[in-house]
């Protein structure tokens, strides 16, 4: 290995760890120069206190996780590191004296009844493998063995496979079966004998134990429930602002109405949050991809993006989302300003909200103000081009569907008889386009 390369590795990757890039390329450098270290230290004697590897690799990533989970890495990159690496060795080191190598001491032991059984089968065993295998084109044990016996019996004119047998001397590695070996010299009913199951006994009551404490905390600690929302949020959504376009680019936003608005739902007629969740689980029975609704339009349901509940205003922004999405909006403003343009926002408006008529008939009771008004109300500053009213018109005036049945984007209509197709939503977007170009959204 180049030792400039394993240098240079070395550097990159501490370099990328404190300023960004190390989980893309700066760890291959850093692993280049440890596979260095490896190669060129004089290291004796490394295993001497046991193979710790894979200790170290099973052990590295729950430890890792638990001092994450206890915030750990707050206390600086040193901390961290340093607890982590030794706490994996000191439980690596564990892991090889009391499980691993206990373990592997009786990789070859079979429990007698057991050895009986393969005893008694073993002639059977030998003639079946005898008459499938061809030596030839095989590498298993008892082609090696039938290889061997064909051998010995040309050059010394007798089989002393047999003759092994005969005397008792036969091992099983040479009939194709792994050899018997456990504890030599040991009896079978002596304490030593008994004290390797120590470690194996151990460790299966400890996962029976932290089984045990997890199904009980489950049973003892329900998830935590999301919280319902206030009343006095409510008042988040209400316009107390002008819009920061004219009317004809951006319609006044629907009030915050509905039986899923905290303080109106169960009052003006609207039902109540609980009837109205109990009306939707409801109609929302046996539903899969998409809902059925009147005339063969169909909507997609909750499993994308809770769609059909935003549909009917039942999914509402939450503060951080309002938030999140000022923060955005406001950056292409930013953005847009320095490069003396007007930052424009135009929503693209699904089926639901203008062919809402086309909803089923059981969620009529249930239709609130959607999240496009209430995101318009609570962020009234930017400039919203809001093409639902030219949508809207365009359907009254033309037979001809605005939306597919099944597509729930919107679409062009199709061909008038005139020959010419009519584009609603980007006539309206392009009429606020020039009639917004001079002036710029309030601060």
């Amino acid at each position: 290995m180049d030792s400039r390369l394993a240098w240079g590795g070395l550097i990159f990757g501490v370099l990328s760890y404190a300023s960004g890039g190390w989980n893309i390329i700066g760890q291959y450098g850093f692993l280049y120069f440890l596979m260095y270290l490896a190669i060129r230290l004089p290291l004796q004697n490394w295993e001497k206190h046991g193979d710790l590897s894979y200790g170290i690799y099973i052990y590295a990533w729950p430890i890792m996780a638990f001092a994450a989970y206890f915030h750990l890495q707050d206390r600086g990159w040193l901390a961290y590191h340093l607890t982590v690496v030794v706490t994996v060795h000191i439980l690596a080191y564990l892991s090889w004296h009391l499980i691993e190598k206990p373990a592997m001491s009786q990789k070859n032991y079979l429990p007698g009844w057991m050895d009986k059984l393969i005893e008694h089968f073993r002639p059977a065993y030998e003639a079946v493998a005898r008459r499938i295998v061809t030596p030839a084109l095989s590498s298993t044990r008892i082609a090696t063995v039938m290889e061997a016996e064909a051998s010995s019996a040309q050059a010394e004119g007798g089989d002393q496979v047999s003759e092994k047998k005969a005397t008792g001397q036969f091992k099983e590695s040479e009939s194709g079966l792994r050899d018997i070996s456990f504890d030599e010299g040991v009896p079978t009913g002596s304490w030593k004998h008994r004290l390797h199951y120590v470690p194996l006994a151990i460790l299966l009551a400890g996962a029976c134990a932290a089984t045990t404490v997890g199904v009980w905390y489950k049973a003892t600690h329900p998830a935590p429930q999301v919280a319902a929302a206030p009343a006095a949020q409510a008042s988040s959504f209400a316009r107390t602002t002008p819009q920061s376009l004219p009317e004809v680019c951006a319609p006044t936003p629907r009030a915050d109405v509905g039986p899923w608005t905290p303080g109106v739902a169960g009052t003006a007629g609207y039902l109540p949050t609980d009837a109205a969740q109990a009306s939707f689980e409801k109609g929302m029975t046996g539903v899969t991809t998409y809902v059925e609704g009147r005339d063969g339009y169909l909507f997609l349901s909750d499993v994308f993006n809770a769609n059909f509940s935003q549909a009917l205003g039942r999914v509402r922004p939450t503060a951080d989302q309002v938030s999140a999405w000022d923060r955005y909006m406001s950056g292409i403003e930013t953005a847009a300003n320095a490069q003396g343009a007007t930052a424009l926002f135009l929503p693209a408006p699904a089926t639901w909200d203008v062919y809402s008529d086309k909803l089923p008939q059981w969620a009529d009771p249930l239709t609130g103000t959607t999240s496009l008004d209430l995101m318009r109300s609570a962020l009234p500053t930017h400039a919203w081009v809001d093409v639902r009213e030219g949508l809207r018109e365009a359907r009254a005036g033309s037979e001809a569907p605005l939306y597919s049945t099944v597509n729930p984007h919107w679409s062009p209509t199709p061909r008038t008889s005139r020959g010419t197709r009519r584009y609603p939503a980007w006539a309206r977007s392009t009429r606020s386009s020039r009639i917004c170009r001079p002036c710029r959204p309030q601060a």
